[in-house]
């Protein structure tokens, strides 16, 4: 089944709900495009990819630079579509103290210093040699940790020699930071 007719039926499949608005925080074709085939009346994101195209209320951000936490982009994103207003807040996660835990090993009478080379990233990132290069001008003043992500793990011959933690989920990678 092509992307197409994957749109189409997903789009089918929206339509029953009757749906008001759709908000794509992530302009991706296939969805905007079934919540066009939908008639969802009110269709908000980001306007920075062709797909934008089946939105009907595009929102202009220069997330490139990533000057913004990703929440407050979407919120921004939602507020000035619908006209609602725009409450900023910190992104917390509580930990259970075995979470807490987990890590403690790395405490160390060094500072430590994480670093995460990889990543979706949108903006202007770094290489991973260049990652490198931070990671061993650092070593001397402090412990360095790095952290590897499921799509990342080309970057672990990248490190050598340092404390690499991979695939964490989000909770243990919180507890490690």
């Amino acid at each position: 089944m092509c992307s197409s007719d994957r749109a189409a039926v997903l789009g089918r499949r929206l339509k029953k709900y009757d749906f008001d608005v759709s908000a794509h925080f992530f302009v991706e074709r296939n969805t905007a495009l079934a919540a066009f085939l939908a008639r969802i009346p009110l269709r908000i994101g980001p306007f920075s990819k062709p797909a934008s195209l089946f939105l009907n209320k595009r929102v202009i951000q220069k997330r490139k630079k990533s000057v913004k936490h990703e929440a407050d982009y979407n919120i921004e994103l939602v507020s000035i579509s619908l006209g609602c207003p725009r409450e900023s807040r910190p992104a917390k996660i509580w930990l259970r103290n075995e979470e807490r835990a987990k890590f403690a090993y790395l405490k160390k009478s060094r500072k430590l210093v994480g670093i995460h080379p990889g990543g979706a990233v949108r903006g202007e990132a770094l290489s991973a040699e260049k990652f490198r290069v931070i990671a061993d001008g650092i070593k001397g003043y402090c412990d360095v940790a790095v952290s590897i992500g499921p799509e990342d793990k080309r970057l672990k011959s990248s490190f050598g020699g340092f404390s690499i933690f991979e695939d964490l989920p989000i909770r243990e990678f919180a507890a490690l930071i």
